[in-house]
């Protein structure tokens, strides 16, 4: 994960051994889908950045899905 010091959103790099397609969802804490999108993601680090200008202080998700793995990550907005 990425320090955002302006909090104006989210940042984190991801990098797999083998290429992987990721089904991308970003949750806020009541689990409703405020963004969805794909990358795609190898050996080279991929920088994800989602803005959450317009979203409340709170706790949001970021869930990443491929045919081989699932990921959860949890964000806190303050």
């Amino acid at each position: 994960m990425i320090p955002d010091e302006t909090n104006a959103g989210l940042k984190f790099e991801i990098s797999r051994t083998y290429p992987q397609k990721f089904r991308i969802k970003f949750l806020n804490q009541k689990g409703k889908v405020l963004k969805r999108f794909v990358e795609n993601v190898d050996e080279m680090p991929k920088l994800i950045s989602i803005s959450w200008v317009d979203f409340p202080s709170g706790n949001y998700y970021v869930m990443m899905k491929s045919r081989k793995e699932s990921i959860k990550l949890l964000f806190i907005k303050k």
